[in-house]
């Protein structure tokens, strides 16, 4: 059973009773009345009125909307910053929004929870719109959704206690919102920081048994606490921190309303900026510009805005430059707008980004284009303002003319003009390009480069493969593992010491930007595959007997069709070490060899750095192989001795040793083995047969007869003669999932099925102080 995190005992019942007490008088002190708009900057306390339906908001005029059985709610449902009617309908568990402040029908309706969940509302993931989530009081849990659509919740975790009263809001200031419960029994207030399952980060007592909760940000410093409405006297009674103590003020209510709390509306992003008093001469530059209309309109935007720091670190005459050239002060500008309304998060994962001024930003854990963000997601009502410590300037140059004052790409640039390609590369783009330096070039072959300029296709094809269509920063190329070049077949990508493209080409500077996309600079020529993988393999000169098995087997076809194909293929060497008269054998038995040669291909083009990751992989002949990672060992035991020979159907990687498909499920081995007659003599009397011969996969430490014989006289009988210790101790030999010995090498200790045991490493390897004789019998 999960303990309930806010269930920490106070260390008496005494000293509970005293806090309870005195909390209680705290909030019954009488405070001087305070009128609404005597609270400050932030929330603002509304009212619902659950006989009429009736909303009073704010300075908005009454309206109506809902019906009385709703559960009334504020919240942003459109992220521009003003507070609109949600209501919560219990008896069957939707929502209904609006995002106006007036009497009509909802813009939005959706499915949340159960008949009888407490609803919340809260921006869950900082985004800057409101979504709802809620609290099963059955389970003391939380069930959170971030977006406005019907769906499985996107969190959920254990907090508070069945009966609990549960409250949302952003109790630290991070812009994200959580829950809060309020113990009602006894005044007592618990708040989480995190999504999580876990202990309160803050407890205290506030208010009396019967007020009702409500959360918000009284003095707007963005910060939400605790406010309660007492029935008794119509009065909200708030405070401005989550701590115990006085109330710091108090607010009246009309009789019969539902308490509500509404966000006061955000200004725009130019007054946003004016109000923080560090931005004059950017706001000064936009007016000068044209554009601070612009960005007082409804957008909405995301602007990376300069302080007034950052300009006046530009270089002396630059600013005065700009401000005298219109054109080019706006394009700098706009180079700092982005179109819609786009939080540090998302900016992270998209990586890349297109300003108003049409170029590309680079933003990445270093900032945008490697300037600092030193206060993200500060929210307006027209979008999100991104503090930044630097003037982005957009670059002057395109691919073609950074490539030429960087003075290192002479090669590159001629090969390009002879393909006719340089204008390509001056074009609208963007484009990511791959480029060689000079060195790289010059360690071709002998005779390659000129080859290569005395064929213009196949030169056209070359200097393509190192192009991708759109803008891919190093941030993104790092997580790909594949990207598809304008030659139109994928290069691989690998991390290694730094990002390898096709396995052994170092990507040694990255994030040239220009003024139509991005190059990152590589130390190598990059060749595309021209022969499909019988003729790479037929090239490569050590898979003679490979090849001789797939044409016996009709393979061959196959394998130069489209594919994509990986193949795991075993070498000359590989299939000597199985002898002759197992290879004659082979290749009289042609559903047996076809099986075998099934076994190595895997459909798909699975590189290295994707089968590292993985555990298993399914073959085309129905079977899994298991996968260690480090050096890539398949099944235990075969070793890829060589990754990522491209071709262009696919990929091929080097074993070191055939494998051989089981020849069945785990009992079908061990039945045919004659040193495990006693094993599966046991498992069958435990009842164990169907369970390991299911679909697992298990690992099974298997004792041989020797083994059993070996153990003290008359405890075999007794515990085949005891049905639920042999079954504990059988069950003690059983690993979920495959595990080969190359994992198992590495590791202290292993989870059974009955329990953990220990594994030790030296001459040999022992499963608490069982010796393991033979490794990864595959079933």
């Amino acid at each position: 059973m999960t303990p309930r995190p806010t269930q920490a005992a106070r260390p008496t019942f005494i000293l509970s009773l005293i806090t309870l007490l005195v909390a209680t008088m705290l909030a019954l002190v009488s405070t001087p009345a305070l009128a609404a708009d005597e609270l400050g900057s932030g929330d603002t306390p509304s009212g619902f009125d659950p006989a009429t339906g009736l909303w009073t908001v704010g300075g908005a005029e009454p309206f109506y909307f809902g019906v009385p059985e709703d559960t009334p709610f504020l919240g942003d449902w459109n992220g521009d910053g003003v507070s609109t009617p949600g209501l919560y309908r219990p008896s069957d568990g939707v929502a209904y929004v609006r995002d106006s402040l007036d009497t009509g029908n909802a813009d939005r309706q959706w499915s949340m929870g159960n008949p009888g969940d407490i609803p919340l509302v809260g921006d869950w993931d900082g985004d800057g719109v409101d979504s709802f989530g809620v609290y099963r009081s059955s389970e003391g849990k939380v069930y959170l959704r971030n977006a406005q659509t019907t769906g499985f919740a996107d969190v959920e975790y254990y907090f508070g206690n069945p009966a609990d009263v549960p409250f949302a809001g952003d109790f630290n200031g991070d812009g994200i919102d959580t829950v809060g419960v309020y113990r009602t029994s006894t005044g007592q207030v618990f708040i989480g920081n995190e999504q999580v399952t876990s202990f309160a980060d803050t407890d205290f007592f506030f208010g009396n048994p019967g007020d009702v909760f409500i959360a918000g940000d009284w003095d707007g410093n963005g910060t939400d606490t605790v406010g309660v409405v007492r029935p008794s006297d119509n009065t909200l009674y708030f405070r401005n921190s989550n701590t115990q103590g006085f109330a710091d003020g108090q607010v009246d209510f009309d009789a019969g309303d539902v308490p509500l709390t509404n966000q006061p509306v955000r200004p725009n992003i130019v007054a946003t900026a004016s109000g923080a008093g560090v931005f004059s001469t950017l706001l000064a530059a936009a007016t000068q510009a044209g554009l601070a209309e612009t960005l007082s309109s409804d957008g909405p935007f995301t602007v990376f805005a300069p302080t007034d720091a950052a300009f006046a670190a530009l270089p002396d005459g630059v600013l005065d430059g700009l401000l005298a050239d219109t054109a080019a002060l706006t394009d700098v500008l706009l180079y700092h707008v982005l179109a819609g309304r786009q939080s540090a998060e998302s900016l992270l994962a998209a990586g890349a980004v297109e300003t108003l001024q049409g170029q590309q930003l680079i933003v990445s854990e270093a900032g945008v284009n490697g300037v600092n963000i030193s206060g993200p997601d500060v929210l307006a009502a027209n979008g999100v303002i991104h503090i930044i410590d630097e003037v982005l300037i957009p670059p002057s140059m395109d691919i073609i003319e950074t490539a030429a004052a960087a003075g290192t790409f002479g090669t590159l640039l001629t090969a390009l003009d002879a393909a006719s390609l340089t204008a390509a590369l001056e074009g609208e783009g963007p484009l990511t390009v791959l480029a060689p330096t000079d060195a790289a070039f010059a360690a071709l072959p002998a005779g390659t480069l000129d080859a290569l300029l005395a064929d213009i296709p196949t030169l056209t094809d070359t200097l393509l493969y190192h192009v991708i269509d759109g803008a891919v920063p190093a941030s993104v190329v790092s997580s790909l593992t594949s990207a598809t070049t304008l030659e139109g077949q994928d290069i691989l990508i690998t991390q290694g010491e730094g990002v390898l493209i096709n396995g052994d080409t170092l990507v040694s500077a990255t994030d040239l930007l220009t003024s139509n996309g991005i190059i990152h600079v590589i130390d190598a020529v990059l060749i595309p595959p021209s022969m499909d993988i019988i003729e790479t393999a037929t090239d490569a000169g050590v898979f003679d007997t490979l090849l001789a098995a797939v044409d016996a087997a009709g393979l061959t076809s196959t394998l130069q069709g489209e594919g994509p194909f990986t193949v795991l293929a075993p070498t000359d060497d590989a299939f000597d070490a199985l002898g002759a008269e197992t290879i004659s054998a082979l290749l009289a038995d042609i559903p047996l060899l076809t099986d075998i040669l099934l076994y190595h291909v895997i459909d798909g083009a699975v590189p290295s750095s994707i089968v590292s990751t993985l555990s298993s992989a399914t073959t085309l002949n129905g079977d899994d192989i298991y996968i260690a990672d480090g050096s890539i060992y398949i099944n235990g035991v075969a070793l890829v001795v060589t990754a990522d020979i491209q071709a262009t159907n696919g990929i091929i990687h080097v074993l070191d040793t055939v494998l051989i498909p089981p020849a069945g499920s785990i009992v079908d081995i061990a039945v045919g083995n004659e040193d495990l007659e006693t094993l599966v003599a046991a498992v069958t009397v435990a009842d164990l047969v169907e369970t390991l011969s299911g679909p697992g996969p298990f690992t099974v430490f298997a004792p041989t007869d020797a083994a059993f014989d070996a153990l003290p006289a008359g405890t075999l009988d007794a515990l085949l003669a005891d049905i639920p210790a042999l079954t504990d101790i059988l069950l003690y030999h059983v690993v979920s999932g495959a595990v080969t010995s190359p994992t198992v090498v590495g590791l202290d200790s292993a989870t059974t099925l009955n329990g953990d045991v220990t594994i030790t490493v030296g001459e040999g390897v022992f499963v608490n102080d069982a010796e393991v004789v033979i490794t990864d019998i595959i079933a």
